[in-house]
């Protein structure tokens, strides 16, 4: 019996499609049909796409650009970015998006889900703006490659929760006559 073993560098672990009400954790937020993920980068004051490959509902190992830390913070929810060491945030501008220092009303969220698992993460610091107040939506743009917060019209995240890693109770590994039971 011989058997090689080959690590990635850095593996980030493995996504699942989450449906659920939101809870802490790390996501990755990508266009409803579409490999587009929200990345970590800004060009002309909108999130860039990152590509995933999206199969049987889960990402295996993404760029870490395209992780996001989700954590309640009083009655919102912030996007925490390791890399960047920054936060998702919105700008007093619509159409756009930024990346934060801290956590400001802009970098604060509230996110709801429908029935099909689509979420929409309304900034808390654009609806407060008196000028287009309900570009609040966090969302990838229909025509172009870029995230920004919308008032409609675009794509709205599914997200993707890493997941614990532990294996389903009773799973049995078998190779030649070797016999492992896991959980």
């Amino acid at each position: 019996l011989s058997m090689e073993v080959v690590a990635d560098p850095e593996p980030t672990g493995t996504f699942e499609k989450f449906t659920g009400t939101i809870e802490e954790g790390d996501y990755v937020l990508v266009a409803n049909g579409t490999t587009d993920a929200l990345k970590n980068n800004i060009t002309s004051n909108r999130f860039d796409c990152g590509t995933v490959e999206v199969a049987e509902d889960k990402i295996v190992n993404p760029d870490k650009s395209v992780i996001w830390h989700i954590a309640a913070n009083d009655k919102y929810w912030t996007m925490y970015n390791e890399s960047t060491k920054k936060y998702a945030g919105g700008t007093t501008s619509k159409n756009q998006g930024a990346l934060l220092d801290d956590v400001t009303d802009l970098a604060k969220w509230t996110i709801t889900v429908d029935g099909e698992g689509v979420y929409k993460f309304a900034n808390y610091g654009r609806s407060l703006q008196s000028s287009n107040a309900n570009n609040q939506f966090l969302s990838k743009n229909s025509q172009y490659a870029y995230w920004a917060t919308y008032a409609s019209g675009q794509e709205n995240p599914v997200l993707y929760k890493k997941s614990d890693g532990k294996q389903p109770a009773g799973l049995v590994y078998e190779t030649n006559k070797y016999r492992t039971k896991l959980g």
